[in-house]
């Protein structure tokens, strides 16, 4: 599975028009992947000196309209595309609350990597916290049939952190209980991963 690639020139350092195109096509790729976002939801992109890079941020409680907030300290094209495709995952279903499923965080994870051309590298270079590696561990045997979450999460009018344990064993048989659980389950960034 690929993307389309994002060209060098759509990283934050460049202009405004240049990293909203790149989110624009980024997240017509995720809902070709994932399913449509939810459109009640007003996505609005600013470059800011933020720190930690690219994350959303809700201006009002209540308010249905979500920032993504650009990085503009970033470093490379290649971690500002990853960042980028990682935020767009979250754009699918923003909620407030900030917390996501481990599932979500895989996928946001898995879908940076895929962006990048780095699909299957797990490194700690790559992929910070400890639990976020954990989370793309989890999620990429699911990642081989991605239309199964598409499906739910059209038939089912819910996001990835709304999905169940007893759902994921129905969608994907393999997994075990405890696997399932893990998915389902707020997602922890100091999780480390069984020894």
């Amino acid at each position: 599975m690929a993307l389309h690639p994002v060209p060098s020139h759509d990283h934050f350092g460049d202009c405004h028009h240049h990293s909203t195109s790149a989110v624009e096509r980024l997240l017509a790729q995720a809902e070709h992947l994932l399913g449509d976002r939810d459109r009640s939801w007003l996505i609005q992109t600013f470059e800011a000196a933020v720190q930690g890079g690219t994350r959303l941020s809700f201006p009002a409680e209540g308010a249905k309209v979500v920032f993504l907030l650009l990085s503009r300290g970033a470093a490379t094209p290649i971690q500002v595309t990853r960042q980028l495709a990682h935020q767009v995952i979250h754009l699918l279903d923003p909620h407030q609350d900030g917390q996501t499923s481990t599932l979500e965080e895989g996928v946001a994870v898995w879908f940076g990597q895929l962006a990048t051309g780095r699909a299957g590298v797990v490194s700690e270079a790559d992929v910070e916290p400890p639990g976020a590696r954990r989370a793309l561990r989890l999620v990429e045997p699911l990642m081989a049939a991605p239309w199964k979450l598409r499906r739910w999460r059209m038939h089912s009018k819910r996001g990835l952190s709304q999905i169940t344990a007893e759902d994921l064993l129905t969608l994907y048989p393999s997994l075990t209980p405890e696997e399932a659980a893990a998915l389902a389950a707020p997602f922890d960034q100091t999780q480390q991963e069984p020894t």
